[in-house]
């Protein structure tokens, strides 16, 4: 119970340890932070690019911040600072990360407004769709009723043609049988030349 206690409090304390750039926190384990000479702390991703390349075993960085030349803290307890220079470090590193915090903070709330703008703008081009779509099947009706119209005018255009057509050849063939109809002959019999006088001729 005590040791957890103390675990807590302990916790408690150091809840403001944090990489001074990436802000990733002390208290996680998930990374080595560093101490430098600036009193600027730096984890051990972020110090990778700001190490001098030509001696890189030695304890020597250049802060990314202050951009200072400093050489690392191996034993920070051992620095001979008082006690308000501590707690002068201790706040200055708090204010820093809740600063950090609220900066992150203001980013949410200003992601969530352009969120919910976003997401207006998606409901109102879903209703505008819906009535486009509604539009569309309106409009498509329209189309079939104009094209079922257009195929039975058509229809009766064909049938009243077809009739026409059949009527004229009709009227015409009529017309043409009673033209050709051979007018009747009449025969002429003669059946005696004696009242014929002789100063008549006649020529067969």
């Amino acid at each position: 119970m005590a040791s957890n206690q103390v675990a807590k409090k302990t916790e408690q304390q150091i809840h403001w340890i944090h990489c001074n750039v990436c802000f990733i926190m002390y208290m996680r384990k998930e990374r080595s932070l560093y101490l430098l000479a600036c009193h600027h702390i730096v984890c051990e991703n972020c110090k990778q690019d700001y190490v001098p390349k030509s001696s890189p075993k030695l304890q020597i960085c250049t802060c990314p911040l202050c951009f200072k030349l400093n050489l690392f803290h191996p034993e920070p307890w051992k620095d001979g600072l008082n006690n308000f220079q501590i707690m002068m470090f201790q706040s200055k590193h708090r204010q820093r990360y809740l600063d950090y915090l609220d900066a992150k903070f203001a980013k949410i709330q200003e992601h969530r407004k352009h969120i919910t703008k976003l997401k207006r703008q998606a409901e109102a081009t879903g209703r505008l769709a819906e009535e486009i779509k509604d539009e569309r099947r309106h409009l498509e009706n329209r189309v079939r009723l104009i094209q079922e119209q257009r195929r039975m005018s058509d229809d009766n255009n064909k049938n009243c043609l077809s009739n026409s057509i059949s009527s004229s050849s009709s009227d015409r063939s009529s017309h043409l049988g009673r033209r050709v109809r051979p007018t009747p002959t009449r025969e002429v019999t003669i059946t005696s030349f004696t009242n014929l006088t002789p100063t008549h001729s006649f020529e067969l």
